[in-house]
């Protein structure tokens, strides 16, 4: 027997497209206010002087009461800047902070690509160069560069992110990092990945005062049974953390023997990329049994 198809009666037929309506309509309306949102930065972008709400409107075409009501709600984020005294409005140093990250992050890969094919090379072995998401934890790997052998076993991707505490990278940049935002990383959950992985806050405290003792971090089997990664953090001007390299492989060619020895060549690295950067700048070296910094 065939089932027949239901049909919705029509106050059903009506409830839906309502509903399909408000939801088109809510989308429509933040889709509105993002673009409001964008045409106010826009305006302030262009013009080299500070405008009052009466010029903002004028640029934008956006009425003055909805303009003063986002751009309050911009200023609270920093993102615009009200003149205490005019009340005329410029771009906040928020958006000057997210511009340099970006293009310190963009330049810094640049910079990164060649040193990392030059450690692949030489080491034989899979590089990185990642950053830290403080907020979220994660290590994300902007460069990689494969490593030569047939066998890499290496999982990784460029975009990645990672949980920092089971990470080689991860530790070495958390290890350099402001003793305050090291405070606020430590609070959160460490979650275990392989039996090795270190999940008390305390043996990761005294895992990162380790690696600031020599200099460089290793990855024992804490994220993937099997693999074994070795980096350094790459330093810039007063010791300010702009990343790390890492080394990673095999065990069974990452001998714990071998980790030294590679560390001093990520080193050399690091200090590569930082003079690259500004010429002044320079990682301070690494040697074994003595402090970094």
């Amino acid at each position: 027997m065939r089932r027949s198809a239901v049909v919705p009666s029509i106050p059903d037929r009506r409830a839906r497209s309502a509903t399909r309506s408000a939801g088109g309509a809510d989308s429509a309306t933040r889709s509105g206010v993002v673009d409001k949102v964008a045409s106010l930065l826009i305006a302030l972008a262009g013009e080299k002087k500070a405008l009052d709400l009466s010029e903002i409107a004028a640029h934008t075409g956006i009425n003055k009461s909805t303009a003063c009501r986002i751009l309050k709600r911009l200023a609270a984020h920093r993102l615009v800047d009200q003149d205490s005294s005019s009340g005329r409005y410029r771009l906040g140093l928020a958006l000057f902070e997210l511009g340099r990250r970006v293009g310190d992050t963009v330049h810094l890969s640049e910079v990164a690509r060649p040193v990392l094919e030059s450690l692949a090379r030489e080491s034989g072995e899979t590089a990185h160069f990642a950053v830290l998401d403080a907020h979220e934890g994660r290590v994300v790997h902007l460069a990689r560069v494969e490593s030569p052998h047939p066998v890499r076993a290496v999982p990784s991707q460029t975009g990645e992110r990672y949980p920092f505490h089971c990470l080689s990278v991860g530790k070495a940049i958390a290890a350099f990092m402001p003793e305050a935002e090291r405070r606020l990383l430590l609070s959160r959950k460490l979650d275990r990945y392989t039996p090795r992985t270190i999940t008390r806050r305390g043996d990761l405290e005294r895992e990162l005062e380790k690696i600031r003792r020599l200099g460089y971090a290793v990855d024992n089997e804490e994220y993937y049974e099997g693999i074994r990664c070795v980096s350094v953090p790459v330093l810039g001007q007063a010791d300010a953390v702009l990343g790390g390299l890492s080394l990673a492989g095999p065990a069974s060619r990452m001998t714990l023997d071998r980790l030294e020895q590679l560390a001093a060549l990520l080193g050399r690295a690091a200090t590569g990329i930082a003079n690259e950067i500004s010429p002044p700048l320079a990682y301070n070296g690494l040697t074994t049994g003595r402090r970094h910094r």
